[in-house]
């Protein structure tokens, strides 16, 4: 009976298990979606447009290096027509005699013929225009290929300015409850001493507690401003409008940073900044176009190959070398030539086009090469303050919350006043939320020397897509 039991038991628990594990949606669910920073870039650069038109740009510079590489092969055209033919009879048949019995001035049309023409050139020398011009295209993908990576990693900036903001709003919202519940406490106690006609409180106590509560209120409805900007750009940036979702890290805290000179990160920037890649490799394109339009100057070596095959249901094939039948003909053969063309500027033109787009490029370098070590300067002396603020908060937080505490202690022993509960409470305010803006501006000033340096580039969930429109069309779907 006993085994019996056990059995019964042990089923229906069973049963109870499996009932429950089939039914989750008699259980509703929130449908958040909870990022992490890095998923939320990788979700941000998945649906950038600006990002995808940088990849597509980088496509068509893979399609003209493709035509390019084509260019060194032979093309071929084949022609073929057919129509009605006028009779044409030969006195005495296919033996070379042109002499015929029928008059063009009365043409029969009375058959039909067909003609095809097949022709193949095949380039042998162009004096380096082909070459020219595989090389340009080549360079452009890089060029296009750097440019997707950049506005990916300024799109990732932006998703932590978003996130880090997100998680600042919070905590100050936070830090604003929690200071507004103290100051309500003391509020009623001053309210309860008064009216009891305690000796130590007065109605400037109160009133001094009552205007830092609406000031607290106010400051309480600027963070959830702040909390609402933050959220809706988080949302803008991953492309989740129409449904909620929440970041995972739920505290700010600052990051543990270890500082070198600043002249390692202006030469890690001038090596790997995108701008200075995507500047090389779009020099290096315009100079190849430069020696592209240059080759025009000269001829186009060739071989040519010629078929042309023609019948007719009405005609006499005609055999002789000095005379051609359009409609019943049958020849080949095979040609060096060259091609040269000549015209008054048009080439000219062309080569000084390209040479100035090339210096607009090389002033845009050399620009460059000015403006990234003051970028990264900016960017470092950020992270140093901020670093350097956060550790003096951090003791005046501490000292700040040892008088909060003496500050009520003492006005519950009656020998303290309810305006050092308001001066310690405010000032601890103050410095708890300059602690967390200086938080907020260590991690942002980590982003941007990570910027400043290209170093993001290499961090970023990203790689430059090779097939942007099968990409768009899975994002799509």
């Amino acid at each position: 009976m006993l085994r019996r039991r056990t059995r019964f038991w042990l089923s229906a628990a069973i049963a109870a298990l499996v009932l429950f594990a089939s039914v989750p949606a008699a259980f509703p669910q929130d449908n958040v979606k909870v990022l992490s920073l890095n998923d939320a870039i990788k979700q941000a650069i998945k649906v950038n447009a600006e990002i995808k038109e940088s990849e597509f740009q980088a496509e068509v510079y893979r399609d003209k290096q493709k035509q390019a590489d084509a260019s060194r092969f032979p093309t071929i055209n084949l022609t073929a027509y057919g129509s009605l033919s006028p009779r044409a009879r030969l006195l005495n048949g296919s033996n070379g005699n042109p002499e015929s019995t029928t008059n063009i001035n009365k043409p029969s049309y009375d058959g039909v013929f067909g003609r095809a023409d097949i022709m193949l050139i095949q380039p042998i020398y162009t004096f380096g225009k082909i070459d020219s011009y595989r090389k340009a295209a080549r360079h452009g993908v890089k060029a296009y290929e750097a440019r997707a990576r950049l506005k990916a990693t300024d799109v990732a900036l932006q998703v932590k300015e978003a996130y880090w903001g997100l998680l600042l709003g919070r905590e100050l919202k936070g830090l604003l409850e929690d200071i507004s519940d103290q100051l309500n406490k003391a509020t009623d106690k001053v309210q309860r001493q008064l009216n009891a006609g305690a000796p130590n409180v007065d109605e400037v106590d109160l009133y001094k507690l009552q205007t830092y509560q609406g000031e607290l209120a106010k400051y309480t409805a600027m963070a959830d401003e702040g909390i609402n900007e933050a959220y809706y750009g988080l949302q803008l940036l991953t492309n989740n409008m129409s449904r909620k979702i929440d970041i995972k890290d739920k505290y700010l805290t600052p990051a543990t940073v270890s500082l070198q000179d600043f002249d390692s990160y202006k030469k890690a920037a001038m090596k790997d900044r995108l701008e200075f890649i995507q500047l090389k490799e779009g020099l290096a394109a315009k100079k190849y176009l430069i020696e592209a339009h240059y080759a025009d100057y000269f001829p186009q070596v060739f071989i040519a190959g010629l078929y042309s095959l023609a019948g007719a249901t009405n005609r006499d094939h005609l055999n002789n070398p000095y005379i051609t039948d359009e409609f019943n003909h049958a020849y080949g053969g095979a040609v060096v030539g060259f091609k040269w063309g000549m015209d008054f500027g048009i080439r000219k033109s062309k080569v000084s086009e390209a040479r100035a787009e090339y210096m607009k490029l090389k002033m845009k370098q050399l620009y460059a090469m000015g403006g990234v070590p003051f970028q990264v300067k900016q960017a470092y002396l950020q992270l140093v303050e901020a670093d350097s603020e956060i550790k003096s908060l951090d003791d005046a937080y501490t000292k700040a919350k040892q008088w909060v505490v003496v500050s009520l202690s003492n006005f519950d022993l009656g020998v303290g006043s309810a305006r050092d509960i308001a001066d310690s409470v405010k000032a601890y305010a103050k410095i708890r939320a300059d602690y967390f803006k200086a938080v907020f501006n260590q991690r942002m000033a980590i982003a941007n020397l990570d910027h400043a340096t290209g170093k993001d580039a290499y961090e970023i969930p990203y790689t430059v897509s090779k097939n942007p429109m099968k990409a768009v069309e899975e994002m799509e779907k």
